[in-house]
């Protein structure tokens, strides 16, 4: 279920990005498209993301326009389309857009990500068995957080959509900001809004659940950029932490440097995308063959 006050804001949050520029990628453009996974408000996208939208641009001596979507579904949907030249997007969509045949890999943040569930201090529960019965935010189905989320309720003795209401938001920050305003009990997100976004208010969040950790954000290219194109971004990337700029970059989004994909990081996103319901039944088969 979605609540209509966050339809609302992801409608109106969308209006803004298509004013200024960052909407959905047209072709007719002769700029390169770079996607950004709608994991928090378009200003915060744009100005967290600016210096290695410009070291792409340097690499390939073309202009980059940032675009994303309007929630999680739609940015899956558009790399299934193939419509991004460029993506930093979740781990398990960075496999996504692999197991669709039409983008190869830069590579990986080196960070590691994780999903916390919060409760405002105001609550009487302090596990999460205490809040049977009520209600919690999430990002979206598709979202690694909503399924490690499900899973620590699961383990709690909640059983999600029976014992405890799902609510699902368009972004990590407007889960947390409902968990500050108190709207609902319980809130999940992930690591970069609970260790980077910090409003007024946050102070008085207490966390419930941490998960194990999973890959940070992936990057990748559309292969109608060309093999030298993108052997030319995937060095650019995994250097990129070399240079001044990117140092800044690295340390102040929490991200650590870049790092190339391993054979580890593809099986444990198989398993997100293959709980997740997000692969078609020829990327299922493909997978179940490949297990050893």
């Amino acid at each position: 279920m979605t609540h209509p006050l966050f339809r609302k804001l992801s409608s109106a949050l969308f209006l803004v990005m298509l004013i200024a520029g960052f909407g959905q990628p047209s072709r007719a453009s002769e700029s390169v498209s770079m996607a950004l996974f709608p994991y928090a408000t378009p200003a915060h996208l744009i100005k967290a993301h600016q210096p290695l939208k410009e070291r792409f641009s340097q690499t390939l001596q073309a202009p980059i326009h940032l675009v994303s979507a309007r929630d999680f579904a739609s940015f899956s949907d558009a790399i299934r389309a193939g419509q991004y030249d460029i993506i930093l997007g979740a781990p398990h969509m960075g496999r996504l857009a692999e197991l669709t045949d039409q983008y190869q890999w830069l590579g990986f943040t080196s960070n590691h990500s994780y999903a916390v569930i919060v409760t405002h201090r105001n609550h009487q529960g302090k596990t999460l068995k205490d809040f049977k019965g009520q209600q919690i935010i999430l990002p979206p189905r598709s979202a690694i957080v909503n399924y490690l989320s499900r899973q620590a309720l699961q383990q709690a003795g909640i059983r999600p959509d029976i014992d405890i209401e799902i609510i699902e938001t368009s972004s990590h920050q407007s889960a947390m900001l409902a968990a500050i305003s108190d709207i609902y009990p319980l809130a999940g997100f992930g690591k970069p809004v609970w260790e980077d976004f910090n409003p007024e208010g946050k102070e008085n969040l207490l966390k419930l659940f941490q998960s194990k950790s999973f890959p940070g954000f992936a990057l990748m290219a559309n292969k109608r950029l060309g093999q030298e194109k993108i052997a030319k971004l995937r060095k650019a990337f995994l250097s990129f932490a070399k240079t001044d700029a990117g140092k800044r970059y690295f340390s102040e989004q929490g991200l650590h440097n870049s790092r190339p994909e391993t054979p580890q990081d593809m099986l444990q996103l198989d398993a997100f995308l293959l709980e997740l319901g997000m692969l078609n039944t020829e990327q299922r088969a493909r997978l179940e063959q490949s297990k050893p």
